[in-house]
């Protein structure tokens, strides 16, 4: 059995299918171990920050189970290696967060004629099913044709994710494994569960059938290979947002900077905090104010009105504190604050990220 991914899918799905005896369980990831992962990814130790998920994993594995042949493939999953990685295996388990990875983990499963079993898991939602296992089963190319647009392409790294809700996932992607492999039961095959953690409610739903049209499974394929999974959807399949460089060096604070000013003026600027709201309910500086990027236009009266509370009856214009997650919507929130005529605007560096790394130990992350 392969996981592609070793975060918060596979932390929960590795170890139970360990427990229940998988022979080989191959386990891909390129990246390596970061503080923020460990509320979701619990297959990794506070020890290990800074070392390979992957070869992590493994270990973890044999130390629950020495009689599991674990096998670390620490790289990019990729269409040049892709086949051959899956080779091996009865069946692919998709761990990953991206579009990018799910249309090239999906083509490689179909090729190689693998059944793929499917997770996501994003906010406080989840969903898991199983493609391409029966005749008639759809595979994700039938149910998706086409990526969404890059911008609503979300991910845990961007969006963020209640930890437990891909630990939800990831057993029942363990159990729908081992339903494959015993041949027991009846597998999520054209069907899909839905999770919602806000309300805990389960709903399934029934999918359509293999699309005989399908550009991979059809009748008729046009899609024999693999082909450059990151030109066709437009976007990476690395799950890290890449940090932009949008603005002049002095437009930026440092979040030890920042946080002196905080102390000593906690009321004479106003700090706008530009991630969705229910990021934001996750977590938040002091006295930030919430306008997610989208709603600046809309509600620039408010902004003003909000400057304006905190000149305390000066002439001086106060500044305005841009912060995001990880630095780069605060970046373009300045941008669009500046084209609407606000001349004092600084950026966080770095977002709450980097704030619960410099400043705040016990931040919350997510």
């Amino acid at each position: 059995m392969l996981l592609v991914g070793a975060g918060g899918l596979a932390s929960s799905a590795a170890l139970y299918l360990a427990g229940a005896g998988v022979g080989r369980i191959g386990v891909v990831d390129f990246d390596d171990i970061e503080l923020s992962n460990l509320q979701r990814q619990i297959i990794h130790l506070p020890r290990n920050v800074g070392t390979s998920k992957a070869e992590s994993a493994v270990r973890a594995i044999r130390d629950y189970n020495p009689e599991v042949d674990a096998i670390a493939y620490k790289c990019h999953f990729t269409s040049q290696n892709a086949m051959e990685i899956v080779k091996p295996y009865d069946l692919v388990l998709d761990c990953t967060d991206n579009v990018t990875s799910r249309y090239l983990i999906n083509d490689a499963c179909v090729l190689s004629g693998k059944p793929l079993v499917s997770g996501s898991a994003l906010r406080m939602e989840g969903q898991v099913t199983v493609y391409h296992l029966y005749k008639d089963t759809p595979c994700y190319r039938c149910m998706f044709k086409e990526p969404p647009p890059k911008a609503a392409q979300g991910t845990c790294s961007n969006e963020g994710v209640l930890g437990v809700v891909p630990g939800i996932i990831g057993c029942l992607q363990a159990l729908e494994s081992i339903k494959i492999l015993s041949q027991s039961g009846q597998p999520l095959a054209s069907r899909m569960i839905l999770f919602d953690a806000m309300s805990a409610t389960f709903r399934t739903f029934k999918l359509r059938s293999r699309d005989k049209n399908c550009a991979i499974c059809g009748d008729s394929p046009s899609i024999t290979a693999l082909i450059d999974y990151e030109a066709f959807c437009g976007a990476s399949a690395n799950d890290k947002p890449t940090p932009l460089a949008l603005i002049k060096p002095a437009q930026h604070i440092v979040p030890t900077d920042y946080a002196a000013l905080l102390l000593q003026h906690p009321d004479d600027h106003l700090l706008l905090d530009v991630r969705p709201a229910l990021q934001f309910d996750i977590c938040a500086l002091p006295h930030a104010v919430n306008i997610p990027l989208p709603e600046i236009d809309s509600r620039i009266e408010e902004i003003k009105t909000l400057l304006e509370s905190r000149t305390h009856g000066s002439n001086l214009s106060p500044a305005i504190y841009t912060i995001c997650r990880r630095g780069n919507d605060s970046q373009r929130a300045l941008l669009k604050l500046e084209a609407l005529g606000f001349n004092s605007v600084k950026n966080i560096t770095g977002g709450v990220a980097a704030w619960a790394q410099e400043v705040d130990p016990k931040f919350p992350t997510y």
